[in-house]
């Protein structure tokens, strides 16, 4: 079940929101946080694009955690603790507890809080002994973990090629805060993209249903209602 004491929110405020949009587009070249293309609309396109014909990461990575379920559980072995960093769906972690021996607790950290809470909720229901929590937060910065239980090994779970996106350096920092979190003797598994055929990668992201140009496109919609910003949409096209 999920313990709503359990239930933690570190999301970014407004200001914190306006200030790194304003941060990025005085910039050269202008950028804006990949974080915030999650709201509940942004979450909703992002899982119709996994599952897209186009989109090749979410079914590759789908088909290896298949193939090798049994032996991650092995590794980790009983009453192991989960923590999945971006969880989204959950779909690939759904994969791993219906492998793992025993598991304790499960930790989903998602910045979307409605996505978040229905997604736990659905989670809790389908393994009742597993203690589910949430924490909305952006991971990239520190955060408590709601105490868990369990005696066994404390996993981190980063899967869908996402450290791709940060910078070196930001990878660094990103992966010395999951070790606070796991602990020294800790784990940690991480899903990792090949290098592609340039042409694979341009259909994956500039798809013929043109959902991941609504998905980019739906963060200007977010900034001009929660931060009162006025950009004309028939002004931008979608371009990866």
């Amino acid at each position: 079940m999920i313990d709503v004491a359990s239930f933690k929110d570190y999301r970014p405020s407004s200001n914190e929101m306006l200030s790194e949009a304003l941060k990025g587009l005085l910039a050269t070249p202008k950028t804006l946080p990949c974080k915030y293309f999650y709201d509940e609309k942004g979450s909703d396109l992002f899982q119709q694009i996994c599952q897209l014909p186009e989109y090749y990461p979410t079914r590759t990575e789908t088909l290896l955690l298949q193939s090798i379920a049994g032996e991650v559980a092995e590794l980790i072995g009983p009453a192991c603790q989960m923590i999945e960093y971006g969880s989204g769906s959950s779909e690939k972690m759904h994969i791993i507890l219906e492998a793992l021996i025993k598991p304790e607790s499960f930790t989903a950290v998602d910045i979307s809080k409605e996505h978040l809470l229905s997604v736990t909720k659905a989670l809790s229901n389908e393994f009742p002994k597993l203690k589910v929590h949430a924490v909305s937060a952006d991971f990239v910065y520190p955060f408590s973990v709601p105490e868990m239980i369990g005696h066994g090994l404390r996993v981190g779970f980063f899967p869908g090629s996402t450290i791709g996106n940060f910078t070196r350096d930001g990878a660094i920092d990103f992966l010395r805060g999951t070790r606070e979190v796991v602990g020294p003797s800790g784990a940690m598994l991480i899903g990792l993209d090949l290098k592609k055929d340039e042409r694979i990668l341009h259909a994956a992201y500039n798809d013929s249903q043109g959902v991941t140009a609504a998905f980019n496109m739906n963060l200007l919609t977010r900034m001009n209602s929660e931060l009162g910003a006025t950009f004309n949409l028939n002004e931008f096209c979608h371009e990866a």
